[in-house]
């Protein structure tokens, strides 16, 4: 685990954060987010990684990848849509307490297993909603509110489009997590991308992994406002995509 730490502190330098003062201070958290989430994991699964070393490449480094991007360092306040063990999010929210974290998740005993996870931590700037996606972005507390939306490894482009970018206001982005075969996606979503007000910006290759495998992410920009009718139920979504 120490070298692995040792690669999360070398990727967040390469990545320009901050000092070495504060790469100390999420260090810490880190660790102690990673026992908590492993320990509450042996009632509740939320990760399938238990090996450490495993968790701070696959969890940790790959949700930081990030933290260089204009469209993340523009942003104050961000949603995580589908957040599982609390990534991208948590990492992110610990690295940065001066924006502003909602972490969604449709299975409310993940979202117990965050709350319980980080209630040890000296972090203040997490809000956690137990719901689907696609009824969120309906609600006024959550439609066009945010600066940004991430998400990782959740749904098939196609329909993760249509779950996020009503959430973002008009001039933010949505970044997408993916590997590297989440290019194939992009050809079918184009319809759907000038339908919700957005475009994508750019796809960018990062390596976050220890064993030098490449993930993507995916930009997208939200031009205008979103037509009233998106996002879709997902059996509509389905239907009409077909």
């Amino acid at each position: 685990m120490v070298n692995s730490l040792k690669k999360l502190r070398e990727y967040l330098y390469k990545l320009n954060y901050k000092d070495q003062k504060e790469i100390d201070r999420s260090i810490n958290l880190f660790e102690l987010y990673m026992e908590n989430i492993l320990r509450n994991n042996e009632k509740i699964n939320v990760t399938s990684i238990k090996d450490r070393d495993s968790f701070i490449a696959k969890h940790y480094i790959d949700s930081v990848s990030i933290i260089s991007e204009d469209e993340f360092l523009n942003a104050k306040d961000i949603i995580d849509i589908g957040t599982g063990g609390g990534f991208p999010g948590v990492p992110l929210a610990i690295l940065f307490p001066d924006k502003n974290f909602t972490l969604v998740d449709s299975v409310a005993k993940k979202i117990n297993v965050i709350k319980d996870s980080i209630s040890d931590l000296p972090i203040h700037n997490i809000d956690l909603v137990i719901g689907r996606a696609e009824i969120i972005g309906r609600s006024p507390d959550h439609r066009e509110v945010y600066d940004l939306c991430v998400s990782r490894a959740v749904a098939p482009l196609e329909y993760l489009i249509e779950f996020t970018i009503p959430l973002i206001k008009t001039g933010g982005s949505f970044v997408a997590y993916k590997g590297p075969a989440g290019i194939k996606e992009i050809d079918q979503t184009e319809f759907i991308v000038k339908k919700l007000g957005a475009s994508l910006n750019r796809i960018k290759e990062v390596q976050p992994f220890l064993d030098g495998s490449d993930h993507i992410l995916m930009v997208f920009s939200k031009d205008k406002s979103t037509p009233e009718e998106y996002p879709r139920r997902m059996d509509q979504i389905k239907k009409k995509n077909k």
